[in-house]
């Protein structure tokens, strides 16, 4: 396997991926993995180490930002292809990961913990906007106008009007979002201006 993996390294110029359509680049990539995991937890032989070691320190320079490049170079070159955001139900294993990939990212960024050279890459590939953090701003504005007018908060039993109910609700889980310490900072600094309403 070591073998195979530098073949590949050098043939390719880059690392095998774990989660590739391709069966033998997948098992380089599961197995790459396993040994940079082995040496982390102190349970690879010493003749394995020994062998492993050239290319292991490359990895373990930042495994995590070479898994990041990775996965946005991967997003880049799909983008350019397709013209379209990856699916999260598709066949292709390969898609599915990456779209996975992208929802972690946006999760990321709304709780500010997305660096921000990673955030402004993600940026500069013009990716349509987070559909969650839209609706959420769209609510938001939605109460600021209704609390502003009615000098009220929106109620959850008012039967006759659904725009108010559909409001209320909303209010009602920003409040259990609160107290639970679930919002982003973002969400926390753009309610706190509505007075009264996360008390």
């Amino acid at each position: 396997m070591f073998e195979s993996l530098k073949i590949f390294i050098n043939k390719h110029n880059r690392l095998p991926k774990e989660r590739s359509d391709n069966f033998q680049e997948r098992a380089l990539g599961k197995w790459r993995h396993n040994q940079i995991k082995y040496i982390k937890q102190g349970i690879l032989s010493e003749e394995r180490k020994r062998r492993i070691q050239p290319i292991a320190l490359l990895f373990q320079i930042s495994i995590f930002d070479i898994s990041w490049s990775e996965k946005f170079n991967e997003l880049k070159k799909f983008l350019k292809e397709y013209k379209r955001l990856p699916a999260l139900h598709t066949p292709k294993r390969s898609e599915r990961s990456l779209a996975r990939w992208l929802v972690n990212q946006r999760r990321k960024k709304r709780a500010s913990r997305l660096s921000n050279e990673k955030s402004q890459l993600l940026k500069s590939l013009s990716i349509p906007k987070d559909r969650f953090e839209e609706r959420w701003h769209k609510r938001y504005k939605e109460i600021k106008i209704f609390v502003s007018k009615n000098v009220k908060q929106p109620s959850l039993n008012m039967k006759k009007c659904d725009h108010e109910r559909r409001l209320g609700k909303w209010f009602t889980f920003q409040r259990i979002k609160y107290r639970k310490n679930l919002l982003t900072q973002v969400e926390l600094n753009l309610l706190s201006k509505i007075k009264g309403i996360l008390v």
